[in-house]
């Protein structure tokens, strides 16, 4: 590309990787992010890891990123928690979403949606209440809980249907004054 005269830039790379990785060519994609890694790079990476159910290589390249100092973004984030979400491992999604807040970084809809999904699945009330607890700080709901499944149950609900609700019209939340 350089010789005829057009300059590679993060895009440039990003869109190469993304496509070794989806052609299963691992090895040229590992080869052209030695080049210019950054956090869109690896979380593209990460993300075709995820939908391959390849879970350990992609926490590996967590890994990899922090120690190349790259900081984890909120889409990374969500990237791995959607991945074991999907693949039924919820407790270290769980760990990955508390690791997220700990460091500054706010869960976004796509991050409680997959969450609340997970919950259902498991039937978690221990997560299904802290998560709920979660969004009631935040100010996306509010809920008084009297330690019921069934009202649990409800709240996921109603808090799925807000995120919903947000995700479809993009706009920042406002306090619900519903309770539950």
């Amino acid at each position: 590309m350089t010789m005829e005269g057009v300059i590679a830039d993060q895009f440039t790379f990003n869109m190469l990787i993304a496509k070794c990785c989806e052609t299963g060519e691992m090895s040229k994609a590992f080869d052209l992010m030695r080049l210019i890694p950054t956090t869109a790079t690896f979380t593209s990476l990460m993300h075709i890891l995820c939908k391959d159910a390849n879970l350990k290589q992609a926490l590996k390249l967590k890994g990899i990123m922090e120690h190349c100092g790259l900081k984890l973004d909120v889409a990374a984030y969500n990237v791995l928690i959607s991945g074991l979400c999907a693949n039924g491992d919820g407790v270290v999604a769980f760990e990955l979403y508390e690791e997220m807040k700990q460091i500054g970084l706010w869960p976004n809809t796509t991050t409680y949606a997959v969450l609340i999904e997970a919950i259902s699945a498991e039937n978690n009330i221990i997560k299904g209440e802290m998560l709920l607890r979660d969004l009631q700080e935040r100010g996306w709901i509010s809920w008084d809980w009297d330690g019921s499944t069934q009202q649990l149950n409800e709240g996921l609900i109603i808090a799925m249907e807000k995120i919903s609700s947000l995700r479809k019209n993009r706009r920042k939340p406002k306090i619900s004054r519903k309770t539950i």
